[in-house]
C-alpha cells in the first residue's frame, strides 16, 4: 500500500466518512477560496488577495478536506482551521483570514492569535487520532492573511518561534503553497 493510501486509510480514525470529504486535484495551479465559511476549491480566482494559491509545480495529487465550516469534516464545537491539503511529501494545516479589514495592531494580533488557536485545535485533534503519525510527511501550517497585514514582524516571529516549539512544525504566515 503506497504512502497516499495508507494516510487516506489512517484518516478513517478522523472520521469514519472521511472518502466523503476528500478532493483530488492535478492542475498546475489552483486556488481555495472560502467563501460564507465554506472553502472549496477553485480554477481561477477574480479577487487576488482574498485567495490560498496552490502551485503544484511537480505535477502531484494533491488532496484537499474542508475541515470548519457548514459542509466540513469536523463541523462541531471547537473552533478548527479551515481546511487541509496534503500530497505524498507534504501536509498542511491552512486557517483563512482573508476577510479581515482592520489595520489596527490590536486587532491583527487578535486574529492572529485566533488563527492559531484554530490551526493547535486542528493540530491536536489529528494527532490523536493519527497517533501523530503522519507518516513522514513534511507538516506545515499556514494562517493566510490580507495582503494589507505587516509580513514577518516581530508579532509574528514570536508566533512562529512559539508554535515551532509546541508541535514541531513551521507555521508560515501567507496565502500560497507550492508543492
Amino acid at each position: 500500500m503506497n504512502k497516499i493510501n495508507k494516510l487516506k486509510k489512517d484518516l478513517q480514525k478522523v472520521d469514519n466518512n472521511i472518502d466523503n470529504f476528500v478532493q483530488t486535484e492535478t492542475s498546475d495551479m489552483f486556488y481555495i477560496i472560502d467563501i460564507q465559511g465554506m472553502s472549496k476549491i477553485y480554477q481561477s480566482c477574480n479577487e487576488m488577495g482574498k485567495c490560498f494559491s496552490v502551485y503544484n509545480e511537480q505535477s502531484l495529487e494533491i488532496f484537499f478536506i474542508p475541515i470548519d465550516g457548514k459542509n466540513g469534516l469536523l463541523n462541531f464545537g471547537t473552533s478548527y482551521c479551515d481546511t487541509v491539503i496534503f500530497s505524498k511529501k507534504d501536509f498542511c494545516f491552512l486557517e483563512f483570514k482573508l476577510n479581515a479589514t482592520s489595520q489596527e495592531v490590536r486587532a491583527i494580533r487578535k486574529n492572529r492569535k485566533k488563527a492559531i488557536k484554530q490551526l493547535s485545535n486542528t493540530i491536536d485533534y489529528f494527532d490523536e487520532k493519527l497517533d501523530k503519525n503522519y507518516l513522514g510527511l513534511n507538516l506545515e501550517a499556514y494562517v493566510s492573511t490580507p495582503n494589507t497585514y505587516p509580513r514577518q514582524d516581530t508579532s509574528w516571529m514570536n508566533f512562529e518561534v512559539e508554535f515551532l516549539e509546541k508541535f514541531g512544525i513551521p507555521l508560515f504566515e501567507k496565502n500560497e503553497k507550492r508543492f
